[in-house]
């Protein structure tokens, strides 16, 4: 047998007497399908969110329904907060009424962008457009001051960046700081949101995969035109009202353990996780953080490329994993082994395969913990993920994330329920039955 052929052995035996649905049902689900058309969701393109209808259609194949009245909803990776926004829709649309949220993001960008949406929902600013006119009108005023610059050297390549591109993009974050003394903090959250969504379109750049990709003929689009532009679709989206509803999202690392103490009683955990597929997303977002002056220097920016979930093996890791310590480390290792057994010992990337897989486990491990202590009794755990291929043709070792995942859930004490396969890969051949993303469904055992 190939290692292929005993790694597939191997997952089919963790997914025994996990139920598996194959219809494919949440196929349009799992990815942005349809946000881009959609109010709020459609400030800022972010290609790893889910669907807005994702939300919904858990909550009614779970059964929660019933509790659509207060439902409680946790997402330790809030992103641009899809489903807070879907929440707070539904709440619009009678879907859900006086519902709470609690979201956890480590990226300063997509928690300025998520923060955005829900502060607009929760408390909707008044002449918003007219603040994004006057920020457009002072950039070309002499009376700005002069601005350092943004320190990331892509900024500075003309190639990638036309030089009045970066001008203008500099302008423009000065003119939201100046006037934000008088406005409120939800408009300059938006303001914020409007500058962001400036920065790629002004570029010969576009995010493709797991890096930023230069693409020659791209047009770089003017910045102010461009942010005017998402301003008013802004406008038109905002509420009459504010929403019936509570949120939350707190800038921390929910590995760190920090959630426990300040939500409880969640009736749905809905989240997508990165998936172990190489991708760093600090570096996918740069621009946004730079541009934003998020980050400030290369040292921050090193460092929060280190909070990240450690899912990729761009970064030299340490070989130190939590899940050591528990009591349940013997069975960790038997799911683990065979897995790293199977990564070949023939190219230099080998360490960090080995490394990735297993931090991955370490911090999902961390993280359905923490998933598993806010959750009520009941509760239940819908997490979206990938599964993926590493490692050269003919030596390809497949990491089945979801069924991982639902391994560490069970260790943690949930039940799991079912996966729902939701869609396989169609641009290349398949190797193995376990490339797929899916849904995996778990509920915390009842008292």
């Amino acid at each position: 047998m190939t290692h292929a052929d005993v790694l597939d052995a191997h997952y089919r035996d963790l997914e025994d007497g996990i139920n598996i649905s194959d219809t494919g049902d949440y196929g349009t689900l799992v990815t942005p399908n349809g946000n881009s058309s959609q109010p709020v969701h459609r400030w800022f393109h972010f290609k790893e969110a889910f669907s807005h209808r994702l939300l919904e259609r858990v909550v009614k194949d779970e059964g929660l329904a019933t509790r659509a009245k207060g439902l409680r909803v946790f997402d330790p990776f809030t992103g641009s907060a899809t489903t807070a926004v879907s929440l707070a829709q539904g709440t619009q649309g009678d879907v859900f009424t006086s519902a709470r949220f609690y979201g956890v993001e480590c990226n300063p960008f997509l928690h300025t962008l998520g923060s955005a949406k829900m502060a607009a929902l929760l408390r909707p600013p008044e002449g918003f457009i007219e603040f994004a006119k006057a920020v457009v009108a002072a950039t070309a005023s002499q009376s700005l001051e002069r601005s350092a610059g943004i320190g990331l050297s892509t900024f500075t390549k003309e190639a990638y960046f036309p030089a009045a591109n970066v001008k203008q993009l500099l302008q423009l974050r000065l003119a939201c700081r100046q006037l934000s003394e008088s406005v409120d903090p939800t408009t300059q959250l938006l303001a914020a949101t409007c500058l962001a969504s400036s920065v790629e379109p002004a570029s010969r750049l576009r995010r493709d995969g797991r890096t930023l990709r230069f693409s020659p003929g791209k047009v770089p689009l003017d910045p102010a035109a461009v942010f005017l532009a998402t301003a008013q679709r802004i406008e038109e989206d905002l509420p009459s009202g504010p929403v019936d509803m509570q949120a939350e999202i707190t800038l921390a690392d929910v590995r760190d353990g920090l959630v426990g103490a300040s939500f409880a009683g969640i009736d749905l955990a809905l989240f997508s996780p990165p998936y172990p597929n190489n991708i760093d997303y600090t570096e996918v977002y740069k621009l946004e953080l730079w541009a934003l002056g998020l980050v400030g220097s290369s040292s921050d920016f090193a460092a929060q490329r280190r909070r990240t979930l450690r899912s990729h093996g761009s970064l030299k890791w340490v070989d130190e994993y939590a899940y050591k310590a528990q009591p349940f480390a013997a069975e960790v290792d038997k799911i683990l082994d065979p897995i790293l057994e199977a990564i070949p010992d023939s190219d230099r990337y080998t360490k960090y395969r080995r490394q990735l897989v297993m931090g991955y486990v370490d911090d999902m491990l961390r993280v359905i913990s923490e998933v598993h202590e806010v959750l009520r009794p009941g509760g239940v755990m819908a997490c979206v993920v990938g599964n993926s291929l590493h490692g050269k043709p003919g030596e390809q070792v497949l990491i089945a994330a979801d069924l991982l995942i639902a391994q560490m859930a069970v260790l943690v004490g949930l039940e799991v329920t079912h996966i729902e396969v939701a869609r396989r890969p169609k641009r290349r051949i398949a190797h193995s039955e376990y490339l797929r993303e899916s849904v995996v469904f778990a509920r915390k055992k009842a008292i």
